[in-house]
């Protein structure tokens, strides 16, 4: 990966972050803690789901959403037991 790809990946992280914690009721963790689970969901979806799903800024974006939205479910889950 490049610089330039790492940036745009990082940023994409964020506003799906947010966008994540918007899915899942805006039961978030703040807003701090939404961007580390959006930077967070953004690298495990792209390990998941890899470049099979899309390529480009649109694979990025689907795999951060992706990635953010089932790591904050899960976090979810785990916040009720």
């Amino acid at each position: 990966m490049s610089p330039l790809q790492i940036v745009i990946w990082l940023s994409i992280g964020i506003i799906m972050g947010w966008f994540a914690r918007n899915l899942v009721k805006k039961r978030g963790f703040g807003l701090t803690g939404d961007v580390i689970i959006g930077i967070i969901g953004a690298f495990l979806g792209n390990l998941i789901i890899g470049e099979n799903l899309a390529k480009g800024l649109t694979g990025y974006i689907l795999d951060s959403l992706i990635g953010a939205f089932v790591l904050l479910v899960i976090f979810k889950i785990i916040r009720k037991s």
